[in-house]
């Protein structure tokens, strides 16, 4: 059973997990920070738009992370079709399709054009910008992890919040959260399930569920690469 944690423990951790994380920002790297930022932006819209769905906001619980060219959905919807709803949103505002029978690759919704003017090729920034959608779609895998379960209540999710606050300390502790302000990792927390997106050729895994599993209220690990 997990722990009902004190108010005041919930500030703590949040106020020292985002001095943590400012500090670790090198404004002087422009690119570093773009790269940053275009991962927040995207995050930030694909929540307001989840949001805006009121069947989507009332009978799911989902967050989205967004690292280089892969996507995670992770958490929890009612039913199949609401879930498969859930991914039809996210492919829609960034732009992209599924690949024909794959569960995970993604192509450009305007697959032909881009194939045309080779825009993907000389997008420097590699990423898809939520304001100019005449760029080409730079995702490319989206991970669908969302799993038919009834949405936990409002305090449930505060713990959840908690709970990632407290991995992403363990993990910053460990030097294994970002690297030159960069994102190493990132984390969701959903009824106890922790998920981590990362990039397999710089994280080993076995290490970092170890890392993960060893903080208090985790239930279960996993990993997305």
């Amino acid at each position: 059973m997990r722990k009902n944690i004190p108010g005041f423990v919930l500030i703590t951790l949040l106020v020292v997990c985002g001095s943590a994380s400012a500090g670790l920002w090198p404004f002087e790297e422009d690119n570093v920070i773009e790269a940053v930022f275009d991962d927040k932006e995207l995050e930030q819209g694909l929540f307001k738009k989840l949001f805006s769905e009121p069947v989507i906001r009332k009978e799911s619980d989902v967050k989205v992370l967004s690292m280089g060219d892969t996507i995670l959905i992770a958490g929890v919807a009612k039913s199949t079709e609401l879930r498969n709803e859930i991914e039809k949103v996210v492919l829609a505002v960034v732009d992209v399709k599924r690949e024909a029978g794959d569960a995970v690759l993604a192509k450009p919704a305007n697959s032909q054009a881009c194939e045309k003017k080779k825009q993907h090729l000389f997008n420097e920034r590699r990423k898809f910008n939520l304001r100019n959608k005449a760029k080409c779609s730079a995702v490319r895998r989206v991970f669908n992890r969302v799993v038919i379960s009834q949405p936990g209540d409002y305090l449930s999710r505060g713990e959840d919040a908690v709970l990632t606050a407290q991995v992403e300390l363990a993990l910053m502790k460990q030097n294994a959260l970002t690297q030159e302000g960069v994102p190493l990792l990132k984390v969701a927390s959903i009824g106890g399930v922790v998920y981590v997106l990362g990039n397999k050729n710089r994280n080993n895994e076995k290490q970092v569920v170890e890392w993960v599993e060893a903080v208090d209220g985790v239930s279960h690990v996993e990993m997305v690469y």
